[in-house]
């Protein structure tokens, strides 16, 4: 397990505050430069238009189109940058922490949701596992999780390792919450989803709080967690922080799982 936290040298390149990423960097830098070009082409066919007003048209329409897309971008930046620290306190506000939970949280990516629970802790624990994709976040690395902890100064409390979240490598009922941002959904297939809940359900402990934070699949996993007659289950609405609709689930695990 790597749970060691990393030394912190502020005399050299190493960071001095925590960096919780950009979240999906390929796709900002994508339409990124997808807007910028429709920017660049739109001023272009309205200079060349020559007072036609089909080249006039199409230019409006391009100038328009990468004005969107640089505003969507900027967006999603704010709300990788900000955004998404406001929305983690919120979330984690609804759990009536006592400060002794086995916290776990599946895809913890730079530690976002995983270090804000660690906060809450006093002489408990936070578990976070990944399998720390590129794609996910600018830099997603274990190393930069380890060090936002140290950062934070919890990482005492917290311990992170590589795993898969259709195969966790936990006990039964070990844990008293279980955390998961943005991740489910990157399981296409619905059974391969149905598996990471179902794992959800096994480690937690009766009595045990799940909540999920996701763009797609949200009623599904609503779906899943009624199907099983669990306490409180609750989507909320709509938060538009990255554009996308991101949706909350809620929901405590009943005693007889």
């Amino acid at each position: 397990m790597a749970d060691k936290p990393i030394s912190m040298n502020n005399t050299s390149n190493q960071p001095v505050h925590p960096d919780y990423g950009i979240d999906f960097p390929k796709e900002l830098r994508r339409n990124g430069l997808y807007g910028l070009g429709g920017i660049v082409m739109g001023l272009c066919l309205e200079l060349l238009a020559s007072g036609g007003s089909l080249g006039v048209l199409l230019g409006t329409i391009s100038l328009i189109s990468g004005i969107v897309l640089v505003i969507t971008v900027s967006l999603s930046y704010l709300a990788s940058k900000k955004g998404k620290l406001g929305m983690r306190d919120q979330i984690l506000a609804q759990v009536p922490w006592r400060g002794n939970e086995q916290v776990l949280d599946i895809g913890c990516g730079r530690g976002l949701m995983l270090i804000g629970a660690a906060k809450h802790l006093k002489t408990g624990m936070a578990f976070g596992v990944d399998i720390w994709l590129a794609d996910s976040q600018w830099h997603n690395a274990i190393e930069a999780t380890l060090s936002n902890a140290t950062l934070e100064g919890v990482s005492d409390r917290v311990k992170v390792r590589q795993a898969d979240a259709r195969d966790l490598p936990f006990d039964n009922n070990t844990f008293d919450v279980v955390l998961s941002s943005w991740a489910i959904h990157t399981l296409i297939d619905p059974e391969e989803r149905t598996q990471a809940l179902k794992e959800i359900a096994r480690v937690l402990k009766p009595g045990g709080r799940v909540i999920l934070v996701d763009f797609d699949f949200v009623k599904e996993y609503v779906r899943f967690f009624e199907e099983k007659n669990w306490t409180g289950v609750k989507q909320s609405g709509a938060n538009r922080m990255f554009v996308t609709p991101t949706y909350t689930l809620s929901a405590m695990k009943n005693e007889n799982g």
